[in-house]
Formats: C-alpha cells, sequence, structure tokens
C-alpha cells in the first residue's frame, strides 16, 4: 500500500507534469516547425517561432523549458525527476500548450459588419465614407467581393488628370477598382487561426483580408482584417 502511494505521488508531482506537458510541447514545436527530432528542440523552436504567434510571443519562456527539461532529467534513456519546478511554471506552460492546441480563430474576434459598395455607385460615395470613417479601404461587389483602396484611388485620379481635368462627381466605383490589384486582397475561411492571417500579411503583399464562411470570395464576407488589426493581438 505504502509503495502505491509513493507512485502516485510521484506521477502527481509537479515535476511529472512538467515533463509530460513538454513532451506534448516538443511534439507540437516539431510539428509546426517540420523539423526532425534529431535537430533538436531549440533548432525547432526557432523555425516554429516565425509560423506561430504564441510561439513567437513566448519564445524565451519556452527555451527556458527546454533547458529545465535537460536540468531536471538526470539520465536520458530512463528518465528520473532530480527535482520540481516551481507550480507557476507548470501552470504557464500549459496555458501555452492549450493556446497551441486550441487556437483562437478569425472569426468572431474580426467579426463585424460591412458597408459593401456596387461597381456603380459613385466613386464620390465611396471616398466620403472612407474619408468619414478614416478607412484606407472598402469592400466592393461585382461577381466576386473586391477591395478599392486609396491607392486604387490615387492611380485612378493619376491616370484620369493625364486626358484633362479628372470627373470625380461622374465616376463610379468600378472606375477605380480597375486600377486595383488582385494581389492587395486574400481571403479565409471563418474557422482557420489568427495564425494563418499572420502568415498571409507575412508571405504576401496585402490590403486586407475577408473572412468568408469557407474562404470563397464569392460568399458574403463576415469580417475583415488589416495588418493594423494584428498589431494588437498579444
Amino acid at each position: 500500500m505504502r509503495e502505491s502511494s509513493q507512485q502516485f505521488d510521484s506521477e502527481s508531482s509537479s515535476g511529472a507534469r512538467f515533463l509530460s506537458a513538454f513532451s506534448t510541447l516538443e511534439h507540437i514545436v516539431m510539428r509546426v516547425s517540420s523539423t526532425r527530432p534529431e535537430s533538436g528542440f531549440e533548432g525547432a523552436l526557432v523555425n516554429a517561432s516565425n509560423r506561430s504567434r504564441v510561439i513567437g510571443s513566448n519564445f524565451d519562456f519556452l527555451k527556458d523549458m527546454g533547458r529545465l527539461r535537460n536540468a531536471l532529467v538526470h539520465n536520458q534513456q530512463f528518465p528520473q525527476i532530480v527535482a520540481d519546478p516551481r507550480e507557476e511554471v507548470v501552470v504557464k506552460l500549459l496555458l501555452i500548450i492549450n493556446q497551441l492546441t486550441n487556437p483562437a480563430k478569425v472569426i468572431p474576434r474580426f467579426q463585424r459588419d460591412l458597408r459593401i459598395f456596387q461597381m456603380v455607385e459613385p466613386l464620390s460615395e465611396a471616398i466620403k465614407f472612407m474619408s468619414s470613417n478614416d478607412y484606407s479601404q472598402i469592400v466592393v461587389y461585382d461577381t466576386a467581393y473586391k477591395l478599392l483602396t486609396s491607392n486604387g484611388i490615387v492611380k485612378w485620379l493619376g491616370g484620369a488628370t493625364t486626358v484633362g481635368l479628372a470627373d470625380i462627381e461622374g465616376a463610379i466605383v468600378a472606375d477605380a477598382v480597375a486600377k486595383e490589384s488582385d494581389e492587395s486582397l486574400s481571403f479565409l475561411g471563418r474557422d482557420e487561426a489568427l495564425d494563418k492571417a499572420l502568415q498571409a500579411f507575412q508571405e504576401l503583399r496585402l490590403q486586407a483580408i475577408l473572412i468568408t464562411h469557407t474562404g470563397s470570395p464569392r460568399q458574403k464576407p463576415l469580417g475583415l482584417i488589416t495588418a493594423w488589426d494584428l498589431l494588437d493581438l498579444p
């Protein structure tokens, strides 16, 4: 009876729970980084920090956790815990693992009602709306949802003034949308993780990401993300 009690105490110690949690973390880091196990935890952590917001923002702590694991385990073939980490360390590690296994989604974080402009609406109305709301882009609809940006409007103005005075009052939204690059807008489904949005802005020259039900440009937008929105993420 005494022997089983000692076994239970060992398995419930903070050291045992730490090693169990770290094992889970290690598998996640290896998967996110696409690194082979023999490359080592720290090397995989560096790669993963560029792909995961959670790992990147907790990089120093997680690197320390790798070193703590090595310090706690006396024998790598037959692990023997030589000390217990502080309880708050284990709790923080478990919270990070929970964030990684249950990542925040783009919806509801960036869900919002959007004013959708039609291509035949006066361009002057779109400009007034952008100015009064301090927006640098708005959503427009033709056969699919597109973006009209302040850059597109400037390009249209530049082209219009080369052939005379730009007729802003007579222009329609479609005139300026024609100057937009399709590469400035991307789409994500409502169940995508926030890290997917971060990665898209890092890899592509985007003005915005529109969120639809499955990521189709023909589905009604549920929200919009700009690079500025991501600056406030924890």
